[in-house]
């Protein structure tokens, strides 16, 4: 039986995949992706923007911003544990020692970066960040800094105190109000995403935080791709196996609505505490997932069933959220009728849990551990990296905090 627990040893291991195999196509995309963000960011508030040029950028200071503090080097940062580790990094809470700011340091080391697709993943990845935060979207993870260093790249994001929601978990499940909360939030989060044809592709409890507040926030787009347009079908692999939709695994193309499908996943994850769809094996568990439907406990209310059911619909094309409404037809499901979306996308709505305000205790206690020096100049920062200098050749990158605007 594969487990959450083999589930995160998995992902040590690449559980979390990407196809070698894409078509030439979708590299052009990515790469394209990286000139629209920019202008779209450019084009929201040109004034505003201006504002915003980065301390390390070609563009002069503004002399507004002269004198603000640095966020560039890892000495700028005073990092106090270690938060999480796995294929993809190894990520750290640190404090900003001129501000005082909490943030999470994401550190990929340079020698697992060694292809040029990963390369422009983790643009992409910086590049969601960066959207997020100068759109101060209050459910998606957002960027503080970015920069290199000797044998790191560093990612530098907002730190979110209450950890992932899979630690609420365990053996028992979430109280039905913090379900039909937390998963409201994420709703606001995907239709941001999907607004700007991102597709998250890794939708799971453990990649939705809780900020101090108690409101829940999307992390983590290590493996995210960016689509052309509503209904554009992809066909690279990416995501977790027990949240991958059936069209994913058969590799027959898909689109945004594949989110959906995890999505449906975690509600039932989060008001059960178990998987719909479990295996002794990869093979088995993929078999259930594309030829099975969910059972579900007696004690499980209409709505909740009525809305699992229709995101775990094995036709994409069917699947609750697939239309170029999104997250719309979502919201009108009997499931979030207590929830007024336009009030939680302004943060009116008290949360029904507010994290305790322990630093690192909501975390995984396997990743809790004392830091590790990292080792970081910057002497030597194109080394590995100089296989792909255009590609990283704008990666230095500071966003002001609200407070700064």
């Amino acid at each position: 039986m594969i487990t959450p627990e083999k589930e995160e040893q998995e992902k040590e291991k690449e559980y979390i995949v990407k196809s070698e195999n894409e078509e030439e196509q979708e590299e052009v995309e990515i790469i394209k992706s990286e000139n629209e963000e920019r202008e779209k960011v450019e084009n929201v508030e040109p004034e505003k923007e201006k504002c915003k040029e980065s301390a390390f950028s070609k563009t002069p200071i503004p002399k507004e911003l002269a004198g603000q503090p640095s966020r560039r080097y890892i000495e700028d940062y005073d990092l106090r544990s270690l938060l999480g580790k796995g294929g993809f990094g190894t990520v750290y809470l640190a404090k900003h020692k001129a501000t005082g700011e909490k943030v999470a340091v994401k550190a990929l080391h340079k020698q697992g970066i060694k292809k040029e697709r990963a390369a422009k993943s983790v643009i992409l990845e910086k590049n969601i960040l960066k959207l997020a935060k100068r759109n101060q979207n209050p459910f998606l993870v957002g960027l503080f800094a970015s920069f290199r260093s000797e044998h790191h790249v560093c990612l530098v994001t907002d730190y979110c105190a209450g950890g992932d929601l899979s630690t609420y978990l365990k053996e028992n499940p979430l109280p039905r109000e913090r379900v039909v909360f937390y998963s409201g939030c994420v709703v606001l989060g995907l239709q941001f995403l999907h607004q700007h044809n991102i597709i998250h592709r890794d939708i799971k409890p453990e990649n939705i935080l809780l900020d101090s507040d108690g409101y829940a926030k999307i992390t983590d787009y290590g493996v995210a791709k960016r689509t052309l347009s509503y209904g554009n079908t992809t066909w690279s692999k990416g995501g977790t196996c027990y949240y991958m939709a059936p069209e994913m695994i058969k590799e027959i193309g898909y689109t945004k609505s594949v989110d959906w499908w995890a999505f449906g996943i975690m509600i039932y994850r989060m008001l059960t505490a178990k998987y719909p769809f479990n295996g002794s094996d990869r093979a088995i568990l993929k078999h259930n997932i594309t030829e099975n439907q969910p059972q579900f406990p007696d004690t499980m209310s209409e709505d909740s069933i009525d809305i699992i059911e229709r995101l775990l619909n094995k036709n994409p094309e069917m699947r609750l959220g697939s239309t170029d409404e999104d997250a719309e037809d979502v919201k009108k499901c009997s499931f979030y009728k207590d929830i007024d979306f336009d009030a939680l996308a302004k943060k009116q709505i008290e949360p029904p849990y507010i994290p305790k305000k322990k630093t690192t205790g909501c975390f995984r206690r396997i990743f809790c551990r004392r830091k590790k020096r990292i080792a970081m100049t910057e002497e030597g920062c194109e080394e590995p990296l100089n296989l792909f200098p255009e590609v990283f050749k704008n990666f230095e990158c500071s966003l002001f905090l609200p407070s700064d605007i």
